[in-house]
This record gives structure tokens, sequence and C-alpha cells, in this order.
């Protein structure tokens, strides 16, 4: 594996630092795992909105914005849904820090492995939907079926939002806009501030790619829940694609990544 040079007292805001964490220095192209998984993210955001109940089982920022108004006005099944999706986002994220994220695991294998577990949990939400026949129409109705299905797709979420942090020493989050595009205006900040260099501009054009592949996932997830003839099964596009990235992880174990 090439030795990755670690700065331990590099400046915070000068650009991508190389840190000791592992998933910056094994995953293979990174830059593509990024993008797709956020492209995964928009996909399942805009199908369980659309198609499950209206809250987001990614963009938790979201989420607490719902929960405030459904609160403020009174819906509180609208805002225990949102509950659960925060609450089983945060224990797909914790699982995977729990299980995976340690100085001896590879960020190759902690990838692996929380893609597979995020496809597996993925499937459960297609075969509840299908066995309840649920994920053809949103529903307004708060029952075991839509709790099962957002706290299903909200874990699947949280595993992926820490499955991947980092692409060449930059911080990266795939499953949600707010952090991502305050680090743009940050870093475009810099460009005003004449402290700009090389690494702001690959921090933002990894960022900004991120970004815009979330967007382009919910339209797809949009789009794709126009055909109502095919109903939970749509989520198996997103499962095609984590497959695919995990394969991509699979087949490089020979290699790595120099994010330097």
């Amino acid at each position: 594996m090439p030795r990755v040079r670690v700065n331990r007292t590099a400046r915070q805001q000068d650009g991508p630092v190389v840190t000791k964490h592992s998933d910056a220095t094994a995953v293979r192209l990174p830059e593509t795992m990024a993008v797709l998984l956020a492209a995964v993210s928009g996909f399942v955001d805009a199908f369980v909105y659309l198609r499950v109940y209206p809250v987001f089982t990614a963009n938790q920022s979201g989420n607490l914005v719902l929960a405030g108004i459904a609160v403020g006005e009174g819906e509180w099944g609208v805002a225990g849904v949102c509950a659960v999706s925060i609450a089983c986002y945060i224990i797909g994220a914790a699982l995977v820090i729990a299980a995976f994220d340690r100085d001896r695991v590879a960020g190759r294998a902690r990838l692996r492995a929380a893609l597979g577990t995020e496809v597996v949990v993925l499937i459960v939400l297609v075969l509840v939907g299908t066995a309840f026949g649920r994920g053809r129409s949103v529903s307004h109705v708060v029952d075991a079926p839509v709790v099962l299905m957002v706290a299903a797709t909200a874990c699947a979420m949280g595993i992926q939002g820490v499955a991947l942090r980092r692409v060449h020493g930059v911080s990266v989050l795939t499953t949600a806009g707010t952090g991502n595009v305050t680090t743009i205006g940050e870093r475009l900040g810099r460009f005003g501030a004449v402290m700009a260099d090389r690494g702001d501009e690959l921090a933002i054009g990894i960022i900004g790619g991120v970004v815009l592949s979330y967007v382009l996932g919910a339209v797809g997830g949009a789009l794709a829940s126009r055909v109502n003839s095919v109903g939970p099964a749509l989520v198996l596009i997103p499962v095609a694609v984590l497959a695919s990235a995990m394969i991509v992880q699979l087949r490089a174990r020979g290699s790595t990544v120099n994010p330097g």
C-alpha cells in the first residue's frame, strides 16, 4: 500500500488534508463512488416522499423542518414518522461506526460491508412494500407498513451516510445537501478573500458533483415514480447501483488509491 504522509498540524481551512482515516486511502474510484451514492440518496428520497409517505429518509435536515411544522400544526402522525426516520438514520450510522470504523479496518472493506448491508435493508423495504401493497402511491395514513418502510430506508441511508466520508481528503456527505452547499460557499468565499488554492478547487469540484448527483437522483426517482405499473420494485434501481459499486470494491483488492 502506498505510504501517505499525514500533516497533523495542517490548517483546517487550507484545502484537503489527508488523514489516517482508512476510507480516504483504500476506496477505489472514490469520486465515482461518492457521485453514485449521492444519486442513490436522491432517488430514494424522491421515491419515499412520492410513493410511501411525505417525509425524507436521507435528507434529515428536511425532516427536522417537516417535524417542526407538523408539531406546530398538531400533525402528530407526520411528526412521529419524521422522528422514526431520524432515529433510524442515526441507528444505521451508529451501526457502521461501531462495526467498521476502526484503524485496522480498511476503508474499502468497510465500504463493501456497508453497501452490502444497505442492499439487504433496501430489499427488505421492497419485500415489505410488496407484501402490504404499499409503494405504489403516497399514503397519508400512519400504519405499520409505512413505519417499517420509512424505518428500513432511513436505516439504509444512515449506513450509507458514513460509508464514505472523505474523497481525496475532502469531507463529503452523500445523503444530504445543506452541509455540502455550505462547504461550497465557504470555499468560494476563499477565492474572494484571495486565500484559495488548488485544494479549494478540488473541493468545489468534488462536492459540486455530489450535490448535482443528489439532485439528478431525485429527478430520476420522481420520473420513475410516475410509472404507476411498477410499485416498490422501483427501489431495485438503486439496489442495482449499490450492488455494482460493491462489486467494484470487491474486484479492487489488489489496488488502492492515494488521495494525496
